[in-house]
C-alpha cells in the first residue's frame, strides 16, 4: 500500500499566528515603553523561526509533489523557492528570496542593527505571505 506524503502545517500555523501577535503588539507600543525591546526581539526571533518552518514546508512540498526528494536535495535554496513559485505556491520567488536574505542577515550578524530593523519592518509583509502560503498549501494538500 502506497501512502500519500503528508506535510504537517500545524507548527507553521502556530508560529505564524504567534508572529502576527508579536507584530501587532510591537506596533502598538511606544519606543520608550519598557516592553519595546522585548517585543522587538520577539518579532525578530518569531520571523526567524517562522521562516525556517515555512521553508521546510516549501521544500517538502516541492520534493513530494513537484520534483523528487533526491532532486530537491541537490538544489540550491533559491532554486527551490523558484520551483515553488513556478508551481503556484506563491506569486513571487523574489519576495521569498528577500525574506531569506533578511533572515540570514539577522541570524548570522545579530549585532547589525540596520539588518534587524529591516527585518522588523518586513515582518508584517512576511506574516501575510506565510498566511497566503498556508492557504495555498492547504488547497493543494486536501
Amino acid at each position: 500500500m502506497v501512502t500519500e506524503p503528508h506535510i504537517n502545517l500545524a507548527p507553521l500555523e502556530r508560529a505564524n499566528d504567534r508572529l502576527g501577535r508579536f507584530v501587532a503588539r510591537y506596533a502598538e507600543i511606544d519606543e520608550d515603553h519598557p516592553d519595546h525591546d522585548v517585543f522587538h526581539t520577539a518579532v525578530v526571533k518569531g520571523f526567524e523561526f517562522t521562516y525556517e518552518l515555512a521553508f521546510n514546508a516549501i521544500r517538502r512540498y516541492v520534493a513530494d509533489y513537484v520534483l523528487s526528494p533526491g532532486r530537491v536535495g541537490q538544489m540550491r535554496i533559491p532554486d527551490i523557492l523558484r520551483a515553488a513559485a513556478k508551481n503556484g505556491l506563491y506569486e513571487s520567488s523574489e519576495e521569498w528570496l528577500i525574506f531569506r536574505q533578511r533572515r540570514n542577515a539577522t541570524s548570522h550578524e545579530y549585532l547589525d542593527e540596520d539588518a534587524i530593523d529591516q527585518l522588523v519592518e518586513l515582518a508584517p509583509e512576511f506574516n501575510n505571505a506565510v498566511n497566503s502560503l498556508l492557504v495555498a498549501l492547504r488547497d493543494r494538500l486536501e
